[in-house]
């Protein structure tokens, strides 16, 4: 039960490091693929918020006061004959190489059962298998579809290949079982659509387009089938964990076997949900020169690592990463785009809508989970929200007020204070992600000291750790938007501590994390 587009687009992401792009791939081109297809969305997604939160309370006080299940209830025999259908189909799947169909028969298996009316007709616990293994549809051969973007150099396709070799024996290592390289075949093998071979990735529009128009409604369904499905808190839905490790493993019984509550199922949606919203993120701006920019990022990174741009900077000081990103080659990256609407709608404001959705669900999910007795029969072991109560509630109020409004924060180590405007930030959105940037930096790259020997002076150099370490930004104007107080480059600094030390690291927002490096 986890969200695999999180690891995907990481995965994804990072790979694009080695990539070469087309030097003739101008702007106005760029633009033009970004209008032929226009954004995907759906008007009718059930939203969380206090109202909902109130009427699913009930169910909610029920589920905290269940007791711990008796063995009878934590077994197969609990399951669906459905789901127990759908589990051993994936299984009977002979993902060895001597199938050459099994990513064929795997993606049949999906596309049946995912249909409106059969899915509609499956019991909750069998919905709760597909809702999820559909959202890899999207994902089918991408490994294979970006392909060009590895080919252009042969340096390039080496680090890919290198890359993807790497993700097989990890994951053949960590998670050795015929489900892992059936999952990996299935989204690394070519495949055929209506007797069609499906269009390449090859474009930074296509990229785009693929996130925003295929990995988003894919997401979109899942999360909407998962809000639907109906639990009952007096006995929650049982789960095989041999549906993600095989049938020949937990021999002894031991684990194989979890609850799923609504706190399981509110964490879920939300995590599909703070996908989409990263989506919608990501297409709010331009990724023009993507790739170039992710090769020369990467030089500096290194070829096997990548952060996201505006996001964190490890390994290299910010002064590097900010040469980087705010050469000329690069000027139309991170700007706005006013093409990315559905509805009228901009893909910023979709994109606070589905971020806020998630933290009301997560908030009552923590709620409800603290509650819970201390014990390992549900899918999230509640004793982990229960070793620090306190301080687990400062975090998720301090989160929830964030994105909810405008919110003054302390730092829980220093007591600094910093006014937050998250909702505004989203609502008014900066037009040029590369301003929020810091402009000075800590310049000396050593340092000396004097040293007494006996009855003589040494004077000796050594390194300054914080060389290229941000100091002064000259555009303060374009961080009033979500920090109203601000005034001077220190209320910058001081603002990215906070946000770190009140959220314990869980909320990042663009620019603002890198003023704490």
């Amino acid at each position: 039960m986890k969200n695999f587009f999180g690891v995907m687009f990481t995965f994804l992401f990072s790979l694009t490091s080695h990539a070469v792009g087309s030097k003739t791939y101008s702007y106005d081109k760029y633009l033009s693929e970004l209008k032929a297809a226009p954004i995907a969305g759906d008007n009718e997604y059930p939203f969380f918020d206090e109202k909902a939160a109130a009427m699913l309370k009930p169910k909610l006080n029920i589920e905290a006061q269940r007791k711990i299940a008796q063995a009878s209830e934590l077994s197969e025999k609990s399951m669906s004959t459905e789901a127990q259908k759908i589990i051993q189909e994936i299984s009977d799947i002979d993902s060895t190489d001597n199938n050459t169909n099994a990513a064929e028969e795997l993606h049949d298996l999906i596309q049946n059962y995912s249909k409106p009316k059969k899915y509609s007709a499956l019991p909750t616990d069998a919905q709760l298998i597909i809702a999820q293994l559909a959202s890899l549809s999207p994902f089918r051969g991408i490994l294979w579809r970006i392909r060009p973007y590895f080919e252009k150099a042969r340096i390039t396709h080496t680090a890919a290949l290198t890359a993807f070799k790497n993700l097989a024996a990890n994951l053949r290592w960590s998670l050795r079982s015929p489900q892992t390289k059936l999952a990996f075949r299935y989204i690394s093998e070519p495949y055929t659509e209506i007797s069609e071979v499906p269009a390449v990735i090859d474009t930074d529009a296509k990229f785009y387009t693929w996130l925003l128009n295929d990995v988003n409604p894919h997401l979109q369904t899942a999360a909407k089938r998962l809000n639907a499905i109906p639990i009952d808190s007096a006995k929650p839905l049982v789960w095989d964990n041999r549906i993600l490790l095989g049938p020949n493993t937990f021999k002894d019984g031991i684990d194989r076997f979890k609850w799923v509550g609504e706190v399981e199922r509110m964490m879920l949606v939300a995590s599909y949900e703070n996908s989409i919203s990263q989506i919608y993120f990501f297409g709010s701006y331009s990724n023009h020169k993507f790739i170039e920019l992710a090769k020369e990022l990467g030089k500096l990174f290194g070829v096997d690592s990548l952060p996201l741009p505006f996001m964190e900077v490890q390994g290299v000081t910010l002064k590097q990463y900010r040469e980087v990103i705010k050469n000329s080659d690069f000027q139309n990256f991170g700007t706005r785009l006013s093409t990315c609407t559905y509805s009228d709608k901009p893909c910023m404001e979709l994109s606070y809508n589905y971020l806020l959705s998630a933290t009301e669900r997560m908030y009552a999910a923590w709620k409800t989970a603290q509650k819970r007795e201390g014990n390992n029969i549900y899918a999230f072991n509640t004793n982990f929200a229960q070793v620090d109560i306190a301080r687990g509630d400062i975090n998720f109020e301090n989160i929830r007020s964030l994105v909810k409004q405008r919110t003054m924060l302390r730092s829980l180590a220093t007591g600094e204070p910093a006014e937050f405007d998250l909702p505004a930030f989203y609502k008014t959105p900066p037009q040029d992600l590369k301003k929020l940037l810091p402009t000075g930096f800590d310049e000396k790259k050593e340092r000396t000291k004097t040293l007494k020997v006996g009855a003589t002076s040494k004077t000796e150099s050594y390194r300054n750790y914080f060389y290229g370490s941000p100091q002064t930004w000259n555009h303060i104007e374009e961080y009033k938007t979500f920090l109203p107080k601000v005034a001077s480059s220190d209320d910058i600094l001081q603002a990215g501590r906070v946000l770190t030390h009140a959220t314990f690291g869980l909320v990042r927002i663009p620019g603002l994390n890198l003023a704490e490096q």
